[in-house]
């Protein structure tokens, strides 16, 4: 009898355990399933969804696993974080790190520490995140030991250690290849970089936050679901703008937009836009600034993103404001405020109100007003923890007191500035605030301490552009690597020793001469070389001799051109360091500025003489042989834009470049750059207060590149004069500019060389159209 008892309910127990386990089975399942829905849908308003998840969370409590814990919680802080109620957002990210520690998945321990560690940075709490950080190295160690896989942390940051570092790097990360790990491991890898780089930045690191950011983008290139490539280059471009890198920056930036518009990820779109409207600001090209801005307040404003919206607004009024449109640039702001107060986003409210400030202190209008903005951002600043934007709010302040005429007060605020500034490593910032203590000391009679600031000022704008100068030049020394190896190199380097010599006895200040006659040096050499040949060849000598005397022909239009433009070019170096040393002990620091610049405008067109004679001596001496490969047509255009931005903003003229993104044409890189640089430089000279248009025609088989002026033009007989024989003494532009007579022959060899065609068109007082046609294989 009792045997039977214990029978049945040994069948009791084993029924109800086999229900209890499958019903929790079951609801795992189901749990798992809620979070997912949770995550993925996309939820036009976000209060509905809090109470929803908690109502959720409320009936199910009891039976809800570690992990779907976790991942309700951090989505209820992340919704709560994007509405700034930062109390609430805490409090759940702190229950998800809980819930995190519970499960069972080195995985979710994993994740839970780095979305609370990346909560705290965001809030600067650095030290709780750096503590964050490392108890998930913890658990990633432990994960990658059963994994029986052993890497190098140390060694992987190190080898990322320069701004030489390119993203495109393929080498092995920490001594074995990523694309071995699974998709998982990966993400892991990608968010613990991408959290230490963002501490490392709110820290003023700004190396090491570098590093792990391009750490961070190789594991998230090689996993091909993850989908934060984007995200973090746009990270990175912001911190290289930041550094002053700017040309870096809009490359970096600029794959960024690529990416985006390959996922079609328009919600990200706006703050890459903004950066680059930034980098182009620093870099004073402000068209290109306000289109990119422009093009961010189109893509915010047409998706409802009200965030984005306000802020791609006060770029774009700052944009504005730089080319005087002030009436314009108001509107937006004013309502960009009111759109922020609205919705109540502090931070975008703190940014744009300094903004309006800004523009009423560089119209010299409203300045009391501006006082009260600035004031208001100010207050707002410290309620958001913002440290670093308080410089310039405190930089905003000064420039007001300095109008005002109250220096104490202008002096306290502008130092506090620059303090702080340092502090973040704010290249632009401490530019303009050593800039604004200069005119702070000259206004208040401390002509000492004046010029101490200016000359800060005047060092710091130099290394920004001595950065640019240094990255341009290690792309040129790579693109021009393999065809230096071919040139005659013994003979260049004895000559150019001998003209070294030669020079220095009578002018060690002039070096760019140096350069000019070696080149002549080589043409005479060359020609001689060839009378001699000629001489011994009597079977050949009337067909050298019709040969020789083409040469001569050449050889002294060449000569004359480059006798009578650059002695005009060189000319202005003389004395000028006295001249500038004169101006400087007089305190004459305008006069000085401006003399700077005609230095500046001559050192251009010698540049870009030099680098017309380098390829006309190669094409000589070896004859040019094209390298052709696949060329992004508006990427080229614009790199070749960029030295002319300052002559272009100075004689106000507007480029419309309405080259698309990513058409290519198979061609010679350095000839097509040549190419574009010597049409450019002709548009640019004879042209002012008007508009120069590059577009693209593609028609069958061919390929046609349009550079259209509204200068003043030529007529036809000149026209025709120049496609026939151009090589002839160069004329003056617009604001009487010289340049070399060998810049049109080039053009037209190197599009015969490439297998295309160039057509002009050109009318007196109304410009000149330029085509280059290519054959492409489509």
């Amino acid at each position: 009898m009792l045997l039977i008892k214990f029978i049945k309910y040994s069948i009791v127990l084993f029924l109800l355990f086999i229900i209890t386990g499958s019903s929790i089975s079951i609801y795992s399942q189901d749990c798992a399933k809620n979070c997912i829905y949770f995550e993925t849908t996309d939820f036009p308003e976000l209060k509905p969804v809090i109470e929803e998840i908690k109502l959720y969370i409320g009936k199910n409590r009891s039976n809800l696993t570690p992990d779907c814990s976790r991942r309700l919680y951090y989505l209820l802080a992340v919704i709560y974080e994007s509405m700034s109620q930062k109390d609430s957002a805490a409090y759940y990210m702190d229950l998800q790190y809980a819930s995190g520690k519970l499960c069972s998945s080195d995985t979710a321990k994993i994740q839970a520490g780095l979305n609370a560690a990346g909560f705290q940075s965001r809030n600067f709490n650095l030290v709780k995140a750096t503590r964050l950080v490392d108890s998930s190295l913890f658990w990633l160690r432990a994960h990658l030991k059963k994994e029986f896989i052993n890497y190098n942390f140390e060694g992987a940051t190190n080898l990322y250690a320069g701004i030489e570092d390119t993203i495109a790097s393929t080498r092995e990360i920490g001594g074995f290849s990523i694309s071995k790990l699974s998709s998982t491991t990966q993400e892991l890898f990608r968010k613990y970089y991408q959290t230490k780089a963002n501490i490392y930045t709110n820290e003023s690191n700004i190396p090491s936050a570098r590093a792990n950011f391009l750490l961070a983008y190789q594991f998230a290139k090689a996993n091909s679901l993850d989908s934060t490539e984007g995200n973090i280059l746009n990270n990175l471009g912001l911190l290289l703008t930041n550094e002053g890198y700017y040309q870096k920056a809009v490359s970096i930036l600029n794959e960024t937009m690529l990416l985006y518009e390959q996922q079609g990820n328009y919600a990200s779109m706006p703050t890459a836009l903004i950066n680059l409207s930034y980098c182009y600001r620093k870099m004073k090209a402000y068209k290109e600034a306000e289109n990119y801005a422009a093009k961010a307040v189109a893509i915010s404003s047409k998706n409802g993103y009200k965030s984005f919206f306000c802020r791609a607004s006060g770029f774009l009024a700052r944009a504005y404001s730089l080319q005087n449109k002030f009436t314009e640039a108001e509107r937006i702001l004013r309502q960009s405020i009111d759109t922020a107060r609205f919705y109540k986003n502090k931070i975008e409210l703190c940014y744009n109100l300094r903004a309006l400030a800004e523009i009423f202190l560089h119209q010299g209008t409203k300045i009391d007003e501006a006082r009260n903005l600035a004031i208001e951002s100010m207050n707002l600043a410290v309620e958001i923890n913002d440290k670093s934007f308080l410089a310039s709010i405190y930089c905003t302040l000064g420039n007001y007191y300095y109008l005002k005429g109250s220096y104490p007060l202008a002096l306290d605020y502008t130092l506090k500035s620059t303090a702080i500034s340092n502090v973040y490593n704010d290249a632009g910032e401490i530019e303009v605030a050593n800039k604004q203590l200069a005119d702070i000391y000259e206004a208040s009679g401390n002509h000492r301490e004046a010029i101490r600031y200016y000359k800060k000022y005047v060092q710091i704008k130099d290394s920004l552009l001595n950065r640019e100068v240094t990255l341009q030049t290690q792309d040129l020394e790579s693109k021009y690597n393999n065809q230096s190896k071919s040139l005659q190199i013994v003979r260049l380097e004895k000559d150019q020793k001998e003209k070294e010599i030669e020079l220095r006895e009578q002018n060690n200040r002039i070096k760019l001469f140096t350069l000019i006659s070696f080149i002549t040096l080589m043409g005479i050499l060359f020609f001689v070389y060839l009378n001699r040949k000629l001489a011994a060849q009597k079977k050949q000598v009337e067909t050298a001799n019709g040969k020789l005397n083409d040469l001569t022909t050449l050889q002294n239009q060449l000569f004359r051109i480059i006798a009578h433009d650059l002695k005009s070019m060189v000319f202005p170096f003389n004395r000028a360091g006295r001249i500038m040393r004169s101006y400087f002990q007089k305190n004459d620091i305008a006069n000085a500025a401006v003399y700077a610049e005609k230095l500046e405008e001559n050192a251009v067109r010698i540049s870009s003489t030099i680098n017309n004679l380098l390829f006309w001596s190669v094409q000589q001496l070896d004859g040019f042989k094209p390298r052709k490969e696949q060329v992004l047509v508006r990427e080229t255009v614009e790199e070749v834009l960029q030295p002319f931005y300052e002559m272009i903003r100075f004689k106000n003229i507007d480029i419309v470049n309405l080259l698309k993104n990513n058409d290519t044409i198979f061609i010679d890189k350095e000839a097509f750059q040549l190419i574009i640089r010597n049409i450019i430089s002709n548009a640019v000279k004879f042209t002012e207060k008007a508009s120069i248009t590059i577009y693209s025609e593609r028609m069958e088989k061919f390929y046609t590149i349009v550079i259209a002026d509204c200068g003043i033009g030529m007529s036809q007989e000149k026209a025709k004069e120049l496609m026939e024989k151009p090589l002839q003494q160069t004329t003056s532009g617009t604001r009487g500019e010289k340049g070399s007579g060998i810049g049109f022959s080039l053009i037209k060899k190197m599009v015969a060389l490439n297998e295309g065609e160039l057509f002009l068109e050109s009318e007196l007082e109304k410009g000149t159209t330029i085509r280059i046609q290519f054959k492409q294989d489509l």
